[in-house]
């Protein structure tokens, strides 16, 4: 009498971007069984917080469940149980870890919004302060600003303060007229 032999699944470790849109393939784990006429139906049975993955019960691909997102500054990486049944009666199941690293992605600056505009008379001083939070990084990268008038440098007569984050200048009345400032962020260090 053939006796039935649970299925062999080995741990693994799989690699995807933090950007990595919902249901994309992050890898596939493949048993064996020594009765190759077997059918195998795979489960995640633990390490799946917030249901963000999901496997194919037939394939064993590993995806980004629908409506889930990865972020590696929140969580790096997520070790999953994965378990592997056979199809006999009784059913024998084997398990085995699924590491999944999730890698960083360098993400932009974001800026908070529009600023509302300003108003000078002619010969008056104009002023503009950045509010707090105008500009964040969302990995904590420090950030440069550079400050465009109409898409060119900074005339001598408007100045940007980076330790203050303003805007400030004395226009002659041949300066004055509907102006359109530009920022810039740039990240200038590697960050968490």
């Amino acid at each position: 009498t053939e006796v039935n032999e649970p299925p062999v699944l080995e741990a693994t470790t799989l690699e995807i971007p933090e950007d990595a849109v919902e249901v994309t393939l992050v890898g596939q784990v493949t048993a064996t069984d020594p009765e190759a006429e077997q059918v195998l139906t795979y489960t995640i049975t633990d390490g799946n917080t917030h249901s963000l993955f999901l496997i194919e019960p037939e394939t064993g691909a590993i995806r980004i469940a629908e409506g889930a997102s990865l972020d590696h500054e929140t969580q790096a990486q997520w070790n999953l149980t994965v378990n592997v049944a056979d199809n006999a009666a009784p059913s024998l199941a084997t398990q085995a870890v699924v590491t999944i690293d999730v890698t960083d992605v360098n993400v932009a600056p974001v800026f908070s919004g529009p600023l509302d505009p300003i108003e000078s008379d002619s010969g008056d001083p104009i002023r503009l302060d950045l509010p707090n939070g105008f500009i964040n990084d969302p990995e904590g990268q420090e950030i440069a600003m550079t400050v465009l008038l109409d898409g060119e440098p900074l005339p001598s007569w408007l100045v940007f303060d980076a330790e203050t984050m303003a805007v400030q200048g004395l226009p002659r009345s041949i300066h004055i007229s509907t102006m359109q400032l530009t920022f810039i962020a740039t990240e200038t260090a590697e960050g968490g």
